[in-house]
Order: structure tokens, then C-alpha cells, then sequence
């Protein structure tokens, strides 16, 4: 065999009887070649100035029920007792159902108007359930037999004829077993200029206790878990306001924070264990309306004068007046 011929990748036998393969080793080249450049991975840059954030939500039904039984049948209400045991629905049939929760069985199917429904809210205890109707009553119903407890009635003093728009239950913050229910009311002629009303109705009283004027009709209300503010949103200028419960004073008024309608308010809540908003603020409210924005307004803490320094002007005011009547002689 010619060995010049080449390096053989046959094994060798050595004399001691071992076989040995011979491998063949390749020269590196000078100039490496470069290698094939890896895919860049490319981040979507965020600008806080016009940064947009998508929130989606899948939401998967578990079970169903018809709550509406008219011909044009349209569920308008759903709202959860704060035990959590009951849920109560209304739509445009006028009727009020009540449901055990979450098991969806049918407790009370009550007869409440004759118009559609336009809200309804249990009580703090959930012993009883208040409904608002384009009929222009409102009821408070016992939620153990579904019979009618009260009329929440209320008789506009220039003799304009008012509809109920929302109604919201809250505690009273000196005694949590006693609440109060809020409701918000719409003049139904939009002739001329027509003012809303906020009303206070005291549920062992039967009436209304307070009520708050305002310049344009409502749409949306929502009252704090402790019952300290209350909030409302109006109909054509998309204006957030924030009142005190209990004196129905507002506090805070945002226009135009919206460019549409509010359709919904929702507090954040009184007391959490984590950091919240709420810890910057004395009170945070949730707006939503149709122009798809999301807005929270804060309430920021009102502040008042020490007592020490309130004594300091009072002595400066004191002396400053006697300066001055000896200064004319009196």
C-alpha cells in the first residue's frame, strides 16, 4: 500500500496489541468567519407622554338564567346582597326576582312596577332590597316574604313632576347597624332650565331628611362602604362630584371629566390593608362613561388651622382692636 498517498483513517495495531485510530485535525483559519448574526428581539417602546394600555377581560358563564319575561325581554339590574347569599335582578318587565346565590334558585318573584326598572340596591344588613322605576316609584321590599315595606315618597315644593334615577344604601358612620338610602331625581319634562335633587331618605323615618340641588340632570350615583361620601355623575356634561353623606355638602367637583354621560361610579375602599390611593386622599371615586375613558378623582385631605394657631389669631385680633379704639379714643 502507498502511504504516500494520503492519511489513512484506518486503525494501526501497535506491537503490544492495542489498536490506535488516528484522527486528522483541521488548521484554523486566520480570518474566522463570522458568525450568522442572532435575531434581535425588539421591545415595544413606551412612552409615558401617549403610552396606551389595553385591559381585557374573559369571562366564561358558568350558568344562566332568564330573569326578563316580557316580550322584549332586557335585564337592566343586577345587584349581589353584601352577605352574599341573595341576588336581585329587574328588567323591563317591572318585576323584582330574588335568587339564592350562587346557586341561581328562584326565592321571590315580586310584581314591583309597571315600568322598567332603573335601579335597585340591598340594604347593609340584607334584609331588604329598594327599587327605582321609569313609573316613578321607588319601594323598599323585605327580602324573607317579598311583601312591600315602604313608599319612598317625596313631593317637589315647584310642583314639577321627578323621576328616580339611582338609588344607593350606606351606613351611618356613628351607628354602622342603622343606614340610610340615597337617591338621585331627574325632572321628566326637560323643558327650560330644570334643576336634579339629591335626596337623603332616612328608612325609619319614612321620608326625606335632606336634599341637594343641582343644575343637571343625573346619571350615575355611588355611595362609600363606610357611608362618609357620596358620589354623583351627571348626564350631558360628564361632570364627577363628591359630597359629604350625612350634610350632603360637596366637597369636590370635577367638570367635564368626561366628554359623554357617566355611566358608572364606584368608590375605592375606605380601609385596606394594602397601599392604596386611598392612602394620599381622603377619598377616591372610579368613573366610567361611553367615551371609553376610566378616570379616578381624589379627594384630597382637608386641612384645618391647630388649635394653637387659631388662639394666636384670636389674641392678635383681640389686641389689634383695642390698639385701635385707644388710638381714636374710645
Amino acid at each position: 500500500r502507498d502511504t504516500s498517498a494520503g492519511v489513512s483513517s484506518e486503525p494501526s495495531q501497535k506491537k503490544d496489541g492495542t489498536v490506535r485510530r488516528r484522527t486528522t485535525s483541521k488548521s484554523k483559519s486566520t480570518s474566522e468567519e463570522p458568525s450568522p448574526p442572532k435575531p434581535s428581539v425588539q421591545h415595544d417602546k413606551v412612552d409615558s407622554a401617549s403610552s396606551k394600555r389595553h385591559l381585557e377581560f374573559q369571562i366564561k358563564p358558568s350558568d344562566s338564567i332568564q330573569t326578563d319575561f316580557s316580550e322584549e325581554p332586557l335585564q337592566r339590574v343586577v345587584r349581589i346582597s353584601p352577605s352574599g347569599h341573595l341576588m336581585a335582578t329587574g328588567g323591563t318587565d317591572g318585576h323584582v326576582l330574588l335568587w339564592q346565590f350562587p346557586s341561581l334558585r328562584p326565592v321571590h318573584n315580586i310584581t314591583a312596577h309597571h315600568r322598567e326598572i332603573d335601579d335597585m340596591d340591598f340594604s347593609p344588613d340584607s334584609r331588604a332590597v329598594a327599587s327605582v322605576s321609569k313609573d316613578g316609584k321607588g319601594y323598599v321590599w323585605c327580602v324573607k316574604t317579598g311583601n312591600k315595606l315602604k313608599d319612598i315618597e317625596w313631593t317637589p315644593t315647584n310642583g314639577t313632576k321627578y323621576l328616580y334615577k339611582r338609588c344607593r344604601y350606606g351606613r351611618v358612620e356613628e351607628d354602622p347597624k342603622r343606614s340610610r338610602l340615597f337617591l338621585i331625581c331627574n325632572p321628566a319634562s326637560r323643558v327650560g332650565q330644570q334643576v336634579a335633587y339629591i335626596h337623603l331618605w332616612d328608612p325609619a323615618l319614612s321620608r326625606v331628611t335632606r336634599s341637594a340641588a343641582v343644575d343637571e340632570s343625573l346619571s350615575a350615583l355611588a355611595v362609600r362602604d363606610d357611608g362618609r361620601f357620596l358620589a354623583v355623575g351627571t348626564m350631558f356634561s360628564g361632570s364627577v362630584s363628591i359630597y359629604i353623606a350625612f350634610s350632603l355638602q360637596r366637597v369636590l367637583n370635577v367638570k367635564e371629566a368626561h366628554s359623554m354621560f357617566v355611566t358608572g361610579l364606584e368608590f375605592l375602599p375606605a380601609v385596606s390593608e394594602e397601599a392604596s390611593i386611598t392612602t394620599v386622599s381622603e377619598a377616591a371615586v372610579i368613573s366610567i362613561s361611553v367615551d371609553n375613558k376610566v378616570c379616578i378623582h381624589n379627594l384630597p385631605y382637608r386641612r384645618t388651622l391647630p388649635s394653637w394657631l387659631v388662639l394666636i389669631l384670636i389674641i392678635l385680633t383681640l389686641f389689634v382692636t383695642f390698639v385701635f379704639c385707644s388710638f381714636i379714643g374710645l
